[in-house]
């Protein structure tokens, strides 16, 4: 769950900063579901993921 996306602009903020990250294959955030997918090797870790969204202003959850 991603919380404070209220436009395109967050969704594309956070997909850009989701595909900066070594090892990510693809990314397809959802703003309606305020949840983004991402498609990564072993070595991503999803708390990693979630810092890098939180760095851009928003709180991350990962989920299962």
């Amino acid at each position: 769950m991603i919380a404070g996306m209220h436009g395109n602009q967050c969704r594309e903020k956070v997909a850009a900063a989701l595909e900066s990250v070594a090892g990510v294959k693809d990314v397809d955030v959802n703003l309606y579901r305020a949840q983004a997918v991402v498609l990564h090797e072993r070595r991503c870790k999803a708390d990693e993921l979630a810092r890098v969204i939180a760095a851009c202003g928003y709180l991350a959850e990962p989920q299962p």
